[in-house]
Parts: structure tokens; sequence; C-alpha cells
């Protein structure tokens, strides 16, 4: 098994840099309480503790770090623990607004060849700002008693200078030194006016590596313009904690520990970083502070992984079965067992090295469909796998000797024989993208297929309690649809009579659309009344107060055990309101079939009464139908009884203090009872009272900043509201009231009978087109959410969706197959006649719009009946509709026609910068692919993907790519193949895994060994194999060097 060079990478480990050993020059409480050795109890606590590396500081002095590290070794010599020396110097500069002088920290690395000696060559050095009695300057090695530590100081200028004694002047500090500088809430920053200190403030943020500080100083430091000249650029910087501790209570209290108390709340938290236990691992605190370090309890991605097992994979497993023979196929995979990291995963080697066997393997045993094309359209399926594949190691059989197993962090492993077939009627447990597939995707050979996946991601967009047991969005679609589509073909049966009587048009803007803004006026004034009543209650900006803390461990169980029922209890009622959702919209659906069968009984007798009243008959004598819903309407009532007792039960705080519009005390009684008959309120209220027990934290200055908070919000929503008076939008109040006012200005009322009923009927017919958008603005509504969460990150990439209904252009060849273009008429004429119908047309800009698209109907019909050419006279003269008709068409087939909106189909497009998929370049299609399954992907399983940069450019990979993989490794584990940097090192890979295989004598055998970045072995295989070699690596650490030769 290749166990020996397997490393999971990067991974998050708590670190304290700066505390102190017995025998600390200044300020030693190292003390036994019991008598016993101290350096006993001292190494027992850094050993029991779950630090896994110690900066071991002394002021002016590595001596704290030679003794810590030589008693913990003669202790414990089998710990993996490391020991950092930091020599804490006290400069002489003050500019802070306590007054105080500023400590600057140095932390050596200790895996340099004679690193305590190059630490003593450094205090030989360093000169302080003190001489002796022949005025000579005294060096950090010659102070020997407590007051000469006390007193001591340094400058920049001594420390530099050192350092450069000491390693050379071409030696790049950043492999011997780290400097971090001790920093306060405010930073290092002088009180202002200051000029001098401010001066200061800078050249010490410019000589700093890192700060040490607590969780309030990150944002501070990692911002760009924290210079005294905001237009500046600085360099963002990482923050780290340390207990500081001079004494073992200190340890007992701090070490890896959150300490808060009533009146200042969390006074201490940990340091986690994620990297190896070196300092090639440290160093990368610098490169990407805002991933490599978090202080607090725990970072989110130890916790996610926590809750998550099942979703993240521990490790992959292969080896050949009992029996096999080596000699006959190869060695291949042999007892290869390689452990994963939780995070990004990049898995590099040359051509041919196996890249893409681990992730066809990882895919096989994930269960992922994508094993073989879908095959859609007729299309042939082929293989997507490329190793898995019957060219390649499918070939003779080989594949059925092997046995892989995919572990998870908790869970059943997977495992199949390597020839296995995936399971297509069973879920996947990996999102794999093959090499081959994104290959199809980007040539346009399988559009189909493309917009099939979308279509999957999509539809995870769609609320559980919507998707109505459909397993896709095609098979929703056609659901929800289905009856609104008979519905038409009912009402263009109706019309079609009605066309018969039509002679005329004329314009007439309809009571129907002036209502429906009407209404929409008065919905918008009711929301808004709502809005002001649901005003946050103004809250004053409270004083620190102390308070006294309740922080029983039982009382914490308790609430912990109540608040997991009534998790379970709320998963239930969410699964029943899906079940008996589901029901309630089958049962009305039956229903509106038989009404719909009732009314058309109805326009039947309407039709026919006169026919059968000329021989005696009547309709109810041939036709008698009795109509019941009682029991159907019981249950459908009883069902949406049970819905609304769960909608209770369910309410969230948010939409139960939007219920009712006044604040009277029955308003507000009934949304109390609300609140305390709602599971999600009192769950959150629990998990509110277990935080506030658990913190300690000021509460009157967390509800203060909730309520600037929500009374933002509440502004912003009134604008949302009202609108803006110069330019409001369509559906605000503003937008709404001038809409209506064209409406009562400009449009003539008048219509004749034939013409009214023909259009009151092809209006339904539209509606019912329009409805069928409806499913699609919904989900459309969820994914803008998402884009426009991610906008600021895709630049120019402009990503949109449209979902509507779409012109088909093929009306023009359609309409003018009726016309004689030889007659005199406005369409007179090939060319003359189209450009005509087409000004027409262009009318329309968007065709879910009502008033447009029967305007422009009018506008089409009014033209066969005056002539609208320009340049012939008289303007306007009438003409004969049915002279115009080509070859005796009836004038009533064109009406139906044009009354039909056959030419209307819905849409539902992805637009990359207003292009739709079918104009996409081959990167364009493949960047959309990737960015959608990175940013809109609702799924929280493993992604792989197998070389997704081969189609993009390398701006598309670096502006694109990269910002979302960092993006989406935070919510899900990616294991990605890669020859290219700006993923694998620009992306900052927690694991790298270097692959390959022997193929000498025909033995093919493959070898692999893994690590994170900064290891060595892992550098120079991500220098030698990657494309662009060492520019990636440089480019990273070029703004160091350059900030250290500007100090």
């Amino acid at each position: 098994m290749n166990s020996a060079n397997c490393s999971r990478g990067s991974v998050w480990r708590k670190w304290d840099l700066h505390l102190h050993a017995p025998g600390t020059k200044q300020n030693d409480q190292f003390k036994s309480p019991d008598g016993s050795d101290v350096w006993d109890e001292y190494c027992r606590r850094l050993h029991d503790s779950d630090v896994q590396a110690f900066g071991v500081a002394d002021y002016f002095s590595a001596d704290g770090y030679s003794s810590a590290r030589e008693k913990y070794k003669e202790r414990y010599p089998n710990s993996t623990k490391v020991f950092f020396p930091n020599i804490e110097l006290r400069t002489n500069y003050v500019v802070n607004k306590a007054e105080q002088e500023v400590n600057v920290h140095l932390i050596f690395n200790p895996f340099l060849a004679d690193h305590q000696g190059r630490i003593k060559s450094f205090l030989s050095a360093l000169k302080i700002t003190k001489t002796d009695s022949v005025d000579r300057d005294i060096k950090a090695s010659e102070l020997s008693q407590t007051h000469d530590f006390e007193g001591a100081t340094t400058t920049r200028e001594y420390i530099r200078n050192a350092l450069t004694d000491t390693y050379g002047r071409d030696a790049d500090l950043l492999d011997c030194v780290l400097i971090v500088t001790a920093a306060n809430n405010d930073g290092i920053r002088a009180k202002a006016g200051i000029k001098r200190k401010a001066v200061i403030s800078d050249e010490l943020d410019k000589f700093s590596d890192a700060f040490f500080g607590n969780a309030r100083n990150v944002d501070y430091f990692r911002s760009t313009n924290r210079a005294e000249d905001k237009q500046e650029y600085t360099d963002p910087k990482p923050v780290l904690s340390g207990c500081d501790a001079h004494s073992l209570a200190d340890l007992d209290e701090k070490l890896g520990q959150v300490v808060s108390d009533a009146t200042d709340g969390i006074v201490h938290e940990p340091t986690w970083i994620k990297a190896d236990l070196t300092f090639e691992g440290l160093k990368q605190i610098i490169f990407e502070p805002g991933n490599r370090v978090f202080i607090g309890a725990e970072p989110d991605i130890e916790r996610r992984v926590r809750e998550n097992k099942t979703r993240y994979i521990e490790s992959l497993h292969i080896n050949c079965v009992e029996g096999y023979r080596q000699d006959q196929h190869g060695a291949w995979f042999c007892d290869e067992k390689i452990v994963l990291g939780k995070e990004l995963v990049a898995i590099i080697g040359n051509k041919g090295s196996g890249k893409s066997a681990v992730t066809d393997i990882i895919g096989l045993l994930g269960n992922n469909h994508n094993q073989m094309s879908k095959g859609l359209s007729g299309a042939k399926s082929e293989e997507l796998f490329s190793f898995l594949n019957k060219e390649k190691f499918l070939k003779g059989g080989c594949a059925k000797h092997f046995l892989g197993v995919l572990n998870w962090y908790e869970g059943e492993s997977d495992q199949k024989l390597l020839d296995a077939q995936v399971a297509t009627h069973l879920p996947e447990k990996v999102e794999y993208l093959p090499q081959k597939y994104l290959e199809r995707i980007c040539a346009n050979i399988a559009d189909d297929e493309f917009r099939a996946t979308l279509n999957e991601v999509i539809f995870r967009y769609v609320k559980p309690q919507d998707q109505h047991g459909k397993k896709n969005l095609d098979d929703l679609i056609q659901y929800r649809t289905q009856q609104a589509q008979e519905d038409i073909a009912q009402k263009k049966q109706e019309f079609h009579q009605a066309n018969a009587n039509v002679v005329a048009v004329e314009k007439k803007l309809t009571e129907d659309y002036r209502k429906e803004l009407e209404e929409k006026i008065r919905l918008k004034n009711e929301d808004l009344e709502a809005h002001a009543n649901a005003k946050p209650e103004e809250k004053q900006n409270p004083e620190a107060s102390p308070r006294t803390p309740s922080t029983e461990s039982t009382q914490v169980e308790q609430l912990t055990q109540r608040i997991a029922e009534l998790a379970d209890q709320i998963a239930q009622l969410e699964a029943e309101q899906v079940a008996v959702s589901a029901s309630v919209e089958e049962l009305q659906q039956v229903r509106q079939v038989i009404e719909r069968e009732a009314s058309a009984l109805t326009g039947l007798e309407s039709k026919y009464q006169d026919t059968l009243a000329a021989d005696g008959l009547s309709f109810v004598q041939i036709v008698k139908v009795t109509l019941d819903y009682t029991a159907l309407d019981a249950v459908v009532m009883q069902k949406e009884q049970r819905l609304r007792q769960i909608e209770a039960l369910l309410l969230t705080g948010e939409e139960i203090s939007t219920m009712g519009g006044d604040d009277d005390a029955s308003a507000q009684l009934a949304r109390g009872a609300a609140i305390a008959a709602s599971l999600v309120c009192q769950k959150a209220a629990l998990e509110e009272q277990k935080t506030e027990i658990i913190e300690r934290l000021g509460k009157p200055a967390r509800e203060y900043q909730q309520y600037l908070n929500e009374l933002r919000l509440w502004i912003e929503k009134e604008k949302e509201l009202r609108g803006d008076g110069q330019n409001p939008g369509a559906e605000t109040l503003k937008g709404l009231e001038k809409e209506l006012g064209n409406v009562n200005t400009l449009y003539p009322q008048s219509l004749r009978t034939a013409y009214a009923e023909r259009e009151r009927i092809s209006k339904e017919v539209f509606s019912k087109k329009r409805a069928l958008t409806q499913f699609y603005n919904t989900v459309k509504h969820s994914i803008d959410g998402e884009i426009a969460k991610c906008r600021e990150h895709l630049g120019e990439y402009n990503i949109s969706i449209e979902a509507g209904l779409r012109f088909n252009p093929s009306f023009f060849d359609e309409f003018l197959k009726f016309i004689n273009q030889s007659a005199v008429g406005s369409f007179r004429g090939q060319e003359e006649g189209r450009a005509m119908l087409r000004r027409f047309t262009d009318s329309v800009t968007d065709w879910e719009d009502e008033q447009q698209v029967f305007a422009a109907l009018r506008a089409i019909v009014e033209a066969l009946h005056t002539d609208r050419r320009e340049d012939f006279s008289p303007l306007n003269a009438a003409r004969d509709v049915f002279k115009q008709m080509k070859g005796q068409k009836p004038v009533q087939e064109l009406y139906d026609y044009l009354f039909g909106f056959d030419y209307l189909g819905t849409k539902y497009d992805l637009k990359v910068d207003d292009k739709d998929l079918s104009e996409l370049s081959p990167g364009e299609r493949g960047g959309l692919l990737l960015v959608f399954y990175l940013m809109l992907d609702r799924q929280d399983i493993p992604l792989v993907i197998d070389q997704p940069e081969d189609n993009l450019d390398n701006k598309s990979v670096y502006e694109i790519l990269v910002t979302f993989i960092k993006q989406a490794k935070e919510r899900r584990q990616i294991i990605l193949v890669t020859h290219n940097p700006n993923l694998a090192v620009v992306a900052d890979a927690e694991q790298i895994i270097h692959v390959s295989i022997d193929k000498k004598d025909g033995k093919h055998d493959f070898d692999f060994f893994s690590g994170a970045i900064e290891e060595p072995r892992i550098n120079q295989a991500v220098v030698d194999i990657l494309e662009g070699t060492l520019p990636a690596f440089d480019n990273r650490r070029l703004k160091y060097r350059k900030q250290r030769r500007a100090v």
C-alpha cells in the first residue's frame, strides 16, 4: 500500500505562536501549585492541548524556545507537534491611542540548518537603543539581568540590519523569518492629526508580514486602503491570536480555548491555520490571508464536514482481486489508498500518467451518470469515461480484476469492480464532469445534453412541495402545463366561429387591462400600508453594562436536546407538507377537468338549442349532468386545513411579522399566538437562548446593530414598493399609476361586437399562453438571486436568464402565404410587403405584454382594410381584405392563425452576453457549464472535474473559474484534474496529488504521492508538470519581495 507518500495536504489545525515558557525574561509566573516539576506541568499542558504548533516567545532572547523544545522532546519524543522560536522585541515607537510601545515578534524558521546558531548571530548583531559607559552600542546578546530586558528597546532599522548581517543581503527573508507586529483593535494607527506618528504606523505596517491581534482586527488588516493616504494600496495581511501565556493558569484558561466574560464578551479565541506544520506552511498565510487563517472556535469547513460526513470522501482504495496475475496484465493498482482533502484536491501528472483513471474510478464508485452520453434526440450514445473505456482499461477484461472502494467520513463505503456499469436508476453520490463530456459540450455536439444538464441544476431551484413528485424539469413542465394546453385547444375552437363574423377591426383598450392596473395599485397601496406598520421599533444605542451570566452546562444540554427534538418535528412536517400539497394539486386538477367538461356541455347547449327546438327537443332531454363537488371539496378543504396547520407550525418570525396591518392589541395578540405556535420560532428562540448562554456576549449591543440592519432593509423595501419619481419601475406604485394614466387617456374605447368577442376569446388564449411561463418565472427569480450574489465576481461575463414567450420569425412566411402580394393593399410587393409586416411586429418589444401584442394585431388587421403605404395616394384608402387573399384562401383561416398565437412559444434560455446557447463559442459554452456547476448548483455532494481548462482561455480560467472554485470549495468537496497553474496554485488547492504510471516492460505500475502545495516535493512537482512552471509561484511571491525591499 502506498501510504508513506500519502498526505491529506493543507488541513486546519490550531496554532498558538505567542506563548512564553518557564524562565521567560519578564513576568515569569510559571510555578507548580503542588511543588512538582514545573517543566513536567508545562509540557503536559502543551501535549494534552489540541494546539499543534507553538511559537515560544522570549524577550530579546530565544532561551525560552530552546528550553521548551528540549524539555518537551525529552518527555514526548514521538510527538508530531512543532515549535517555532519567537523573539519578542520592544521597539521605541509609541504610535497607538493607548500610548503603548509597539512590540515586534520575529518568528524564525526552525527547519533551517543551524537555525539556533543563526538566531544567536542575529542577537549578537541586534543593537538596542542604549550604549555603555564608553558610548558603545549594546547588543541584545549582552543583556543578562531582568532590568536589562525590561528596559531594552530597538528600532526597525536595527532589526533590518541585524537580519541582513545574519542571512546576507541576497537572502529572501521570507524563507528565514516572519515579522509579526502586535496590534490592538485600532491596529497600529496613531491618534488623528499626528502626522509623524501616522507615517511611523504606515512604515510599521509595511515592515510587518502579519499581526498579532484578535478577530476584530481581521477586516482592518485585510483591507487595501489602511494607509494614511487612502489612495495608497496596502497588501492584505493575516492576523494571528496568541494566548501570551506567562503562567500555567494562563495555559489552562487560554491555550486553544475560547474565553469570554459577561462584561467584554469574547476576550480570546484560538488561531487556526490551514497548512503543513512547517515554516513553508506558515508562510502560506502571507500569500492567502483570507483563506489560510481563521480566528474562532472552529472553521466553517470543519463544521460542515462534521455535520455532513456522508457528503465528503475520506479516501479511495484500489486493489487487485485475489488470483490476479500481474505478469499477464501488469501491476496497475496494488493496494493503493489515496486519502482526499476536504476542500480543493488537484490531481496532476504528465500525459497518460493516470490522472483520469483516478477521477473515472471516483465517478464509477460514486454512481455518476456521465459514464455514457445521454443520447438525446436520437443521437448515438458514447462512452465518456476516458480511462474506464472499452478502448483502454476495459479492453481485454483487465478491469474486472480490480476492486475500487470509496470511503466516506461516515456511512457505508461504495465498492465495485472497475468493469461495472453505473446504476442510472439510483441517485448520484458524486457529480463528475469527464473530459469527454466537456469536449462534447464545447464542440456543440451535444446541445440537447447541455440543456438537459443545465435543466438538472435548474430543477433543484424548484421547491420540493412544488415538484409534485416529478423527477426532472421536463416532466414537471409537462405536468404543470398539460391542463393549460388543453384549455388553449378548446378556446381556439370558440374563436374559430367568432372569426367568421369579423369583418373589420378597430383599436380598443380592454377593460381587463385597466382593471388589472387598478388592482395592482390597490394591492401596492395595501403593501405600502402594511410595510409602514412593519417599521422596526426604534432602539437607542445602549451603554455597556455588566450582567450576570448563566452558564449551567445542564441547561445547555437540555436546550440542545429540545432543539434537536424540534428539528425532527419540523423535518417530519416539511415532508408531510410536500405530500399533502401534491395531493391537493392532483384533486384540484381533477375538479378543473370536470368543470371544463361541464362548461363545454353548456356551450353545446347554447350552440344547438335553436336546432333542437325546431324539432320540439330540448338539450336537457338528451344530456343530463349532475355535479356534486361536496365530497371532493370536503377532502380538499380538510387537506388545505392541514396545510394551514402545518404552515402555522412552520412560520418563521419574518413571516409572522408581516401578518396583519394594524398594531392594535388584537393584531399583536394574533402575532404573539402565531409565534407561540410556530415550531420554527420556538427552535429559533431556543437557539438564540443557547447562543446567549454560550457566548456571554452583551445582548443590548447586538440588538441595536440588528435594529440598524432591519431599518436599512425596511427603507430599501419602501423604495422598491413606491418607485422613483423620474424613472419608476414598471411594477412600482408610481410606475403603475403612470401606466394607468396612459390607458385612460390614449386609447379609444369602442369595439364592434363581433371583433370584441373575437378579441375576448383570443385574449383568453393569450392569457393561457402567458400562464405557461409563470412556472419559468418562479424558477428564474430564484436563479437571478444567485447570479446577483456573484455579479461582482463575474466581471464582464454577463450571465442572464430569459423566461417568457418567444416570437417565432416563421410568422412572416406563414402570414404572407395568405396574401396575394400582387393585389393592391398595404402588403403589395414581395420585399415591400414583408417590410410593412415587420414594421408592425417590431413595435412589440415584449411578447408577454398583452397591450403591445394586441396593438400590433389591430394594426395588421387595419392594414388589411386600409392602405398604409406612405408613398401611395390617397393614404389610408379603404381596401377589400377578401380581394387580397391568395388563391381564394379564407380570411377566417388568416384570422385563426393571427389570433391563435401558434407563433408564440414558451422560452427558457440561459444567455451569456445576450447570446443564446446556440450562439456561444466552445470556450463560452464550457465556461457557462462550469460556472453553473460551481456557482448555481445546489448539490452538496463532491464535484469532480477532469481538466476543465482545456477549452477555456487563460483569462476565463483566472477571472471566472478560479474565483468560483474558491467559493465552491467552501461548501462542497472539489476534485479536479488540471495542468493549469491558475487553477492549482492561484485557487490554492489544499491537496495536490501527483500520479504516474510506470509503463516500462508493460508493467503499468501506478504510483502517487500527495501533500500540500507548500510541501517541497509537491512544490517541485507542480513546477515540473504544470503549464507555465515557475511564473505561477513567482507571481504570488513577487509582491512580498517588493514589499521587503521597500522597508
